[in-house]
């Protein structure tokens, strides 16, 4: 699921993960081509530990895609991180929802809404998604979300709403 980082390098922003030996000196910096963002790799005597991408696992110019959470969200239940993402032919936000409440949900659905440029004829092409979870939402559980929308093919939109909702009977 998302916002996980393995070793096995399937996604394109894992590449170059772990590009550090044991004899490197702590405090290098490296650059993540992928995303342009910079994170200083932590490495102890014969210990290298992953670079940090704020996250993101993400190609190309997609890092440049900001996300925003709408003022529809339920008061209770709050979206604690998002982000943009593209691979495997796929785009869409993923991120993680916390019930802050003390009512447990039955039902609890992500919203997003991708925005292009008003003045990009694809701005028609990106329709409002949504991703329901079916199961109890206790107070403060939490919930991996992944909402995979069609994107224009090689576009990628200029940013995104997301907003969550909940019913305590579905």
């Amino acid at each position: 699921m998302g916002g996980e980082t393995g070793g096995d390098g399937g996604d394109e922003a894992q590449e170059g993960e772990n590009g550090t030996d044991g004899a490197a000196d702590a405090g290098n910096e490296t650059t993540a081509t992928e995303t342009e963002e910079t994170a200083e790799n932590e490495t102890a005597e014969n210990e290298t530990v992953e670079n940090e991408t704020a996250g993101n696992e993400t190609t190309g110019n997609e890092s440049d895609v900001e996300g925003t959470v709408g003022e529809q969200s339920q008061q209770d239940l709050e979206i604690d991180r998002h982000s943009y993402f593209q691979r495997d032919g796929e785009s869409g936000v993923e991120g993680v929802i916390r019930n802050t409440g003390d009512t447990t949900y039955e039902l609890v659905t992500v919203h997003v809404a991708p925005r292009a440029d008003e003045s990009d004829d694809s701005a028609r092409e990106y329709p409002e998604q949504q991703e329901e979870y079916r199961d109890t939402l206790a107070p403060d559980a939490t919930w991996e979300f992944e909402v995979v929308f069609d994107a224009p093919e090689g576009r990628s939109p200029d940013s995104y709403v997301v907003w969550v909702t909940g019913r305590e009977d579905a």
